[in-house]
């Protein structure tokens, strides 16, 4: 859930930088046609940035890494009662997530009725239509008067369409066929999506709105260099007397149409200069989107921070698991916490320690490798080693890997390379699980470490 509302919020802020870039920077600009390819393009960038793959993503602030017990894992071994420990992080509670999902997901189900609603509309207009012929598009005469707009390859109008002059109807008929060409009514459909996805953006309308003008004003651009812009802007005034509440389909009397009108009299700026201001928006947004928030902002309410040099005890015990397998910061301890899938409190038999895809993991203890890789009947914890201490009892998991260094059967030493860190599981980011048991007794790993 914290995944969907985390995209979600990005995907809002890029969308909210292209409205205000719009207004801003291109809207002054007569190059309609560029100015709504800019808008595609910003807003595509916007919806995907979010959501691509970021190579050092950490886990969620506070968050329980999502991993099935040990005991799943290794059966027939036995748990010692839990042990306090400083480091475990008390579990986030999701209610408030929750019900901003549920807030979210009742916001979608208004915006799709309204959505299935457009399309009945649409669906009534074409069983209600007559078509009178076709060429590169179909006309379609409706019972009513007025309406002008077009969907996919046909053009609506009213009843009284006939009665129009030739010139006019040319006119409507040319402004229409522009959009037929570039696919408009198909761009209108996204747009009611999009606009279902994020009805809670205060922009979201604002910026359908201005997408939608820039069809209609690309439009009328191809009309008015065959024709005086003046009697087109009356013939506007003369289609908006019956506009259509077809806001999915392209129509001519697409509103404010005072605003087209002054467009269309005072087009605006030629200057191509303003679209270089494109490259540093794209910089902002590949940079900002593309990251994901907070890597940094995690650090400081997790445990303690791990480096290599407190790593190696002063002992010469090689086959105890007492060093630190890896750098990084524990966010998850030994001992009961609430699952952050089931929301029941349930034992955590290892410690979750967070760092940067690709941290190095080292053998805790000598040993031999019992398993290395992914087992196909128990995947939760992805890419993992096991290693047998030997005499001493003990055995360890190192879980969550991106990659392994060593195979079945190897021999390793205390602060080995083993492996790397990763997010190959069921999990929220990159992190290490680690987990201790001696004579098939769970323990607290952390307990072995030097204080």
């Amino acid at each position: 859930m914290t995944s969907v509302l985390t995209y979600l919020l990005q995907a809002s802020l890029g969308l909210g930088l292209t409205y205000a870039f719009y207004r801003l920077v291109l809207e002054p600009s007569a190059h309609f046609f560029f100015n709504r390819i800019c808008l595609a393009v910003l807003t595509v960038l916007s919806l995907t940035l979010p959501a691509s793959p970021v190579p050092f993503e950490m886990a969620p602030l506070n968050t329980p890494i999502d991993l099935p017990d040990l005991a799943e894992e290794v059966p027939n071994l036995i748990m010692l009662p839990a042990q306090p420990t400083t480091t475990a992080s008390t579990p986030l509670p999701f209610n408030w997530l929750n019900l901003l999902i549920m807030a979210w997901g009742l916001g979608m189900v208004w915006r799709g009725a309204m959505l299935i609603r457009q399309f009945t509309m649409l669906g009534n207009a074409f069983r209600m239509s007559q078509p009178t012929g076709e060429q590169e598009f179909i006309l379609r005469k409706l019972p009513t008067s007025g309406q002008v707009f077009s969907f996919g390859r046909s053009i609506f109008v009213g009843a009284d369409f006939d009665q129009w002059s030739q010139t006019e109807q040319q006119q409507v008929l040319a402004h229409e066929q522009v959009h037929l060409r570039r696919g408009h009514s198909f761009e209108r459909i996204g747009l009611e999506v999009l606009h279902m996805i994020f009805w809670f953006h205060p922009w979201m309308p604002r910026l359908k709105r201005s997408w939608q003008e820039l069809q209609e004003l690309e439009a009328d651009a191809e009309v008015i260099r065959q024709t005086n812009p003046h009697q087109y802007a009356r013939l506007l005034v003369k289609a908006a007397t019956a506009p259509s509440q077809l806001s999915m389909a392209p129509q001519m009397a697409q509103s404010p149409v005072t605003r087209r009108i002054h467009r269309i009299l005072k087009p605006g700026s030629t200057a191509k200069g303003r679209y270089l201001a494109l490259l540093p928006l794209l910089v902002l947004m590949i940079g900002g989107l593309g990251l994901r928030f907070g890597q940094a902002a995690q650090v400081p309410i997790l445990g303690p921070i791990l480096t290599w040099q407190e790593f190696l005890p002063a002992d010469e015990e090689p086959n105890i698991p007492n060093t630190r397998p890896m750098e990084g910061r524990i966010s998850s301890g030994f001992g009961m916490r609430i699952h952050p899938i089931t929301k029941k409190e349930r034992m955590h038999t290892g410690v979750d320690i967070i760092a940067p895809l690709g941290t190095p993991v080292y053998a805790s203890a000598a040993g031999t490798v019992l398993k290395s890789g992914v087992e196909e009947e128990k995947k939760g914890y992805g890419i993992k080693i096991e290693i047998d201490h030997g005499t001493s009892g003990y055995q360890s998991l190192y879980a969550q890997l991106s990659r392994t260094a060593v195979e079945p059967g190897d021999e390793v030493s205390k602060g080995q390379l083993i492996g790397y860190c990763g997010s190959s599981g069921l999990s929220t980011g990159p992190h290490l699980h680690f987990a201790v048991w001696k004579d098939g007794r769970f323990i607290d790993p952390t307990t072995l470490w030097p204080q």
